[in-house]
Order: C-alpha cells, then structure tokens, then sequence
C-alpha cells in the first residue's frame, strides 16, 4: 500500500527535469492532509494523515475512488509520503471508513518520487505560500 501526498501530470519529454537532483517543483497543491492510498498501482482509497507514535498513519475517508488516466503522452508521477505492508486480511480491516491504516514510516519531509509503481529518486518536501513544493535529492 502507498500513500502518495500529491500527484503531478507532465508530458513525458519533461521527465528528466523532475527527477533531475537539485530541481525545485511547485506541486501545485494546497497544504492540506489528505493522502491518496493505492494498492497494487491503482487508486483505493482517500485517507487523512495522521501521526501516530511517530510514524505516519492514514485514517480511511472514501473507498474505491475512480481516477482519470493521463492523456497520451503525458506521465503521471506520484509523491509518495509512506506505504504500509499489509496482508490480505489487513486490507479487508482496513477497508472501512474511519479504520487507521498504520505505516512503519517515521514522519520526515523525505519523500520518494514514482512512475508507474517505480521510486525513479527521492526528494525533501517543503510548505510555503500554502503550498507543498519538493528539491529532489542526488541519487546516491
């Protein structure tokens, strides 16, 4: 399971800008709470980030959101704040709204960068202006 904390759609000759160590990107979204929680790649549930004894956790809010595809040609890359491993019965408890979904992932503004289920790099996330922008970090 992945929690991503936003999502930006680029065309996908402008993939290498993103991830390139060292860019600073406007991710063009409110300072707000609420994550995205997928499973498996695709779009499960919406959630509320919470802390919880200094790890992130997700409390439920909807279930089985539909999400539009990204045009042709264009690549969505998801900022994914922590992820949770859960087992079948797992995600059948925590598939109820209000349920908390518990990450291992200590709270830090580290976040990881995927395509396509992919961590393509890494980046620090910063709030300014009442908005989240991320630095992507060197790969090493």
């Amino acid at each position: 399971i992945n929690i991503e904390l936003a999502k930006i759609v680029i065309p996908s000759s402008m993939v290498i800008d993103y991830i390139k160590p060292g860019a600073i990107i406007d991710l063009e979204s409110p300072l707000r709470q609420d994550v995205l929680v997928r499973k498996e790649g695709v779009l499960w549930a919406t959630g509320v980030l919470k802390r919880f004894n200094r790890r992130f956790a997700v409390q439920i809010s909807e279930l089985l959101q539909k999400e539009t595809e990204p045009y042709a040609g264009d690549t969505r890359i998801g900022i994914e704040i922590c992820h949770a491993n859960l087992s079948p019965q797992g995600v059948v408890e925590t598939a109820q709204l209000g349920s908390l979904l518990l990450t291992g992932t200590p709270v830090s503004n580290v976040v990881s960068l995927n395509i396509g289920g992919e961590v393509v790099g890494h980046a620090e996330l910063y709030a300014a202006d009442s908005s989240y922008f991320i630095k992507v970090l060197d790969r090493s």
